[in-house]
């Protein structure tokens, strides 16, 4: 990279570098527990795709955004993710602040009953 930035005319980059870090996969699950060092989500597998991706609301008040999120990975798919969740939050707090009474989370109606 450094040198196609000098054929770019960036000639006095190198020398300006102060600090330099490599993170390998390992280094990615170590330091950042990211699964087995996936930095694209969970997997790349069909249960990791498309609309099987984790959804942008994620029970009550809890919201995702970014690369492991519906609609996936990628610059421009993370912002219309970003767009997405953005838009539920405003519409969830919309409903809330004009008084809507929300449904039971499944998964609370759930844990009751087993307990």
């Amino acid at each position: 990279m450094l040198e196609r930035s000098k054929l770019l005319g960036l000639t006095d980059l190198e020398g300006r570098i102060r600090f330099e870090r490599m993170v390998t996969p390992r280094g990615w699950q170590d330091e950042f527990s990211v699964f087995e060092g996936a930095t694209f989500s969970l997997a790349h597998n069909l249960t990791q795709m498309l609309y099987f991706r984790p959804h942008n609301r994620f029970g009550r008040n809890v919201y995702l955004v970014g690369g492991g999120t519906h609609p996936g990975s990628g610059l421009p798919v993370i912002y219309e993710g970003a767009r997405i969740t953005t838009r539920l939050l405003l519409e969830d707090w919309e409903r809330r602040r004009a008084g809507w009474r929300e449904r039971e989370p499944e998964t609370q109606a759930i844990r009751e009953a087993t307990s």
